[in-house]
């Protein structure tokens, strides 16, 4: 029998998947990796946000890579510019809503298509803690 924390982990996990037309849901930690390792100063970066359900890719540029960080011209709405090497995510705020991505066509295409952002379903803001595992505080 699965155990109650065990039902909470895989419950969370299944909402926090991307939405199905994010373009970077193909992407991983390490092609994202791979890409701005090889990456020069100048050359264009974005970062992914997922703040306020809204999925907003921000197009920036690349101001320095020093030792196992990227940084960049400007910064996320939360977090500092600094992004790790390793990851894609913010060196301010590593568990964060937050993180590079490979500028790719589509995710230029989306940008340009969506510049304040688009609303996507299956926040954390929607997750019916109370009801599902009894937490009702009335």
């Amino acid at each position: 029998m699965e155990s109650h924390k065990h039902s909470i982990v895989k419950a969370l996990r299944y909402d926090q998947r991307r939405p199905e037309d994010d373009p970077s849901n193909t992407q991983t930690a390490d092609t994202i990796s791979a890409h701005y390792r090889n990456a020069k100063v100048g050359d264009v970066a974005v970062i992914r946000e997922t703040y306020v359900r809204s999925l907003n890719f921000r197009l920036t540029t690349i101001d320095a890579i020093k030792g196992r960080f990227v940084y960049l011209a400007d910064k996320p709405s939360y977090g500092g510019p600094a992004f790790y090497l390793s990851s894609g995510k913010n060196c301010r705020s590593p568990t964060g809503q937050a993180h590079l991505v490979i500028p790719t066509q589509p995710i230029l295409d989306f940008a340009a298509a969506n510049p304040n952002g688009k609303q996507i379903s299956g926040s954390l803001t929607n997750f019916p803690y109370r009801t599902r595992f009894g937490f009702d505080r009335s």
